[in-house]
């Protein structure tokens, strides 16, 4: 249960405003297992239902299904090569010119090649959306197609 969950009302003029009260209730379901020393292999699938207590209404951007599968192939000590699947269920959502819309499922493949160079430094190119999937997690904004990345990450 939530108390005062936040929530937009359209309106017009459009507000967040507190839910008294948001009960939810679902499962979740999620695995990991490595055939062999340099392979895992993950998925997750999850279900969750969301009821606003004395209203008959949905909250918005709140998907009932999630789910994701992972790939990791572990190339060399320093090398790892990782490839992600995930899933996203209709979501409710609202905007001024549309009023409330249900926005179609969706999911992403993405894959990414890492490269230790110290203990504290990583060189990583990386590929989202490989599979150019056309879709949009709010009203209006189309995500990106096919999004290359390069990138260092360091930490201390």
């Amino acid at each position: 249960e939530y108390k005062n969950a936040i929530d937009l009302e359209e309106g017009p003029p459009p507000l967040l405003i507190n839910r008294s009260l948001v009960r939810t209730q679902g499962i979740e379901f999620d695995t990991q297992v490595y055939p062999t020393s340099y392979l895992s292999l993950s998925a997750s699938v999850s279900y969750v239902d969301f009821d606003i207590v004395e209203l008959d209404e949905e909250l918005r951007n709140r998907p009932n299904w999630r789910s994701g599968a992972q790939c990791t192939f572990l190339a060399s000590e320093k090398t790892s090569l990782n490839l992600t699947w995930s899933y996203t269920g209709d979501v409710l959502d609202s905007s001024i010119p549309t009023g409330d819309m249900e926005l179609g499922s969706w999911s992403t493949l993405n894959l990414s090649i890492k490269h230790r160079v110290t203990t504290q430094a990583e060189l990583f190119v990386a590929v989202t959306n490989l599979l150019d999937e056309d879709y949009e997690t709010v009203i209006g904004n189309p995500a990106p197609g096919i999004s290359p990345h390069v990138g260092f990450r360091a930490w201390f």
